[in-house]
């Protein structure tokens, strides 16, 4: 990429990440990372990354509810692949101004349905296992928001009995 190219591309991105505009923006995406703190996923899975929206229902000074969903998978890990999508409500409380932007929590729950796939190589075949199931997700988190466009947060979450993870999630809203 030559450099004008490259230069255009980053005043393109900081004028999105950066613009002005009103705190009542409806929609966010972002991108998540998580370890694997305990649970029985512990034993299989150590980093999970994923994607997530949120549509926000109603902005009030301090609080904003909001439905979500996510979509998360493991990365590295060899034999094993699991696939977890869940939906749920939450609500953010912003509870202080840090250099004139809001310091947030943020707690939300829901349903989550995942998958998982075990392929155990032995000396004449392969074993193969498809394992689903149902169950509920809790998120607890503390962010940061960046700029009118952007928030970090740091997130504790619990997946059913079977994980708990800490992760980070970087967010833009539109």
């Amino acid at each position: 990429m030559n450099s004008s190219k490259l230069t255009f591309l980053i005043l393109f991105i900081s004028q999105l990440c950066f613009s002005q505009s009103n705190d009542n923006q409806k929609f966010q995406l972002g991108l998540q990372s998580n370890y694997f703190l305990a649970g029985e996923l512990n034993a299989t899975y150590d980093i999970s990354t994923g994607i997530e929206a949120k549509y926000f229902l109603k902005h009030t000074e301090k609080f904003h509810h909001f439905i979500n969903a996510t979509f998360t998978t493991d990365i590295g890990t060899t034999g094993a692949n699991l696939f977890v999508y869940d939906i749920g409500l939450g609500s953010q409380y912003d509870f202080l101004q840090l250099f004139k932007k809001p310091l947030f929590f943020q707690l939300n729950a829901g349903l989550l349905y995942w998958q998982e796939y075990f392929s155990t190589q032995l000396i004449e075949a392969t074993i193969s296992n498809n394992t689903s199931q149902l169950g509920f997700k809790a998120n607890l988190g503390i962010g940061y928001r960046i700029s009118n466009k952007l928030n970090v947060a740091v997130n504790a979450s619990q997946f059913n009995t079977h994980g708990t993870t800490i992760g980070i999630s970087l967010h833009y809203s539109f």
